[in-house]
């Protein structure tokens, strides 16, 4: 599948408005009718896919009457990561640094990867109900608190006069049925930090004062979250999954205007 044509409209949207943006990470959830012994149904599969993945497997301990969705069981690759539970299996893609400004590349590894993913270890085995596909993405607006940035898009967002106060959290989420897909869309900041650890001396244990950690980036993160959970007539879940990221794409490209905040999402440093 190719998307790129689809977006270079939006990034030079982006670009024209002085944003810059990356994708923080692809989650695409694949649920399944419960099945009590779904780490035996699996079992030849997950050897196989150990061998071409060089995989990491390990079972949790999960205690008796945990939810059908806890995962029991972790399935780790440098590119990608699997929790099975009984009901559903939830692929973390990792995007390769050299693509995470292009959406467009990002959804095109992240169909090949899950589809991949999917023949190999589930295909056959387990009765696909429902999926969907989750995008983090993120503003950063330099070292500053991510409320400086969030202060900047409220008032578009929100119809709430602040009468000169400071703002001291900012999270919302809001979701649309847009059948036969609910679409989630989250909003709020975030800060990424740099601890550094101080060598041990002679003391066994060392304190580390987390306040004085340094902001290395801060900014806006907006969620956007697709699924097929109220479709009646399921199809396969390649075709179903194909159908989503179309979906998922249109509704990126929708993002600013539908949020109304084009022209708001800008570097305040």
């Amino acid at each position: 599948m190719v998307f790129k044509g689809f977006f270079e409209k939006i990034v030079s949207k982006l670009h024209t408005i002085g944003v810059f943006m990356y994708l923080s990470n692809v989650q695409v959830a694949l649920v399944f009718d419960l099945d009590d012994k779904i780490i035996f149904t699996l079992g030849e599969r997950l050897k196989e896919a150990q061998k071409k993945y060089a995989a990491n497997l390990q079972l949790l301990n999960v205690p008796n009457g945990a939810p059908n969705e806890a995962p029991r069981l972790l399935f780790m690759t440098q590119s990608f990561n699997v929790n099975i539970s009984l009901n559903r299996a939830d692929i973390f893609i990792n995007v390769p640094e050299h693509i995470k400004t292009n959406i467009s590349e990002c959804l095109n590894y992240s169909y090949t990867v899950v589809n991949n993913i999917y023949a190999l270890l589930f295909m056959n085995f387990v009765k696909y109900n429902w999926c969907g596909i989750i995008l983090n993405l993120c503003f950063p607006s330099g070292k500053q608190p991510s409320l400086k940035a969030l202060e900047k898009i409220a008032p578009y967002v929100i119809k709430i006069n602040s009468n000169g106060r400071e703002m001291a959290s900012f999270n919302l989420q809001i979701g649309f049925k847009e059948p036969p897909y609910f679409k989630n869309i989250t909003i709020n900041g975030y800060e990424q930090f740099q601890l550094k650890i101080p060598t041990p001396q002679e003391q066994i244990y060392q304190q580390i004062i987390f306040n004085d950690a340094e902001v290395v980036e801060a900014g806006i993160s907006i969620i956007l979250d697709v699924n097929n959970i109220p479709l009646i007539n399921k199809n396969s879940f390649e075709n179903d999954f194909n159908d989503i990221i179309k979906k998922i794409e249109s509704s990126y490209l929708s993002l600013f205007d539908e949020l109304n905040i084009t022209g708001s999402i800008i570097n305040v440093e």
